[in-house]
């Protein structure tokens, strides 16, 4: 396992906290689809929330600025995919981003939980 691939998992490990502490249901992890990966899949309420997680370690800029205008698409087409291949009404799709700024030391500076990312059209 590499050092990226670990500090991935320890994120989403943090997120999938982040969205229980906030009283939502993780589903599902890694969900593959043709035009990506969705890292965490919950529910909250009648909505089915699709989140991106991001961690950032020691880095100039916060782990929520690497959200680029093709990353945020991308995230759409999963969406996109998603609500196709489960069936569910994108009406009832949420996209989320869950940024995760981490101290040199390794703890856990921040925590910031973004809900409902705009397509920016």
């Amino acid at each position: 396992m590499t050092p990226r691939t670990k500090l991935g998992d320890f994120g989403e490990r943090i997120a999938s906290h982040t969205l229980e502490r906030a009283g939502m249901t993780v589903i599902d992890r890694k969900v593959r689809l043709p035009s990506g990966e969705i890292d965490l899949v919950a529910t909250d309420g009648d909505e089915t929330v699709l989140v991106e997680v991001r961690t950032r370690r020691g880095m100039n800029g916060a782990a929520s600025e690497s959200i680029t205008p093709v990353k945020l698409a991308r995230m759409w087409c999963c969406a996109y995919e998603f609500s196709e291949a489960r069936g569910i009404d994108l009406d009832h799709i949420r996209l989320d981003l869950i940024a995760i700024e981490l101290r040199d030391n390794g703890t856990i500076g921040e925590v910031v939980h973004l809900r409902a990312l705009e397509t920016g059209e």
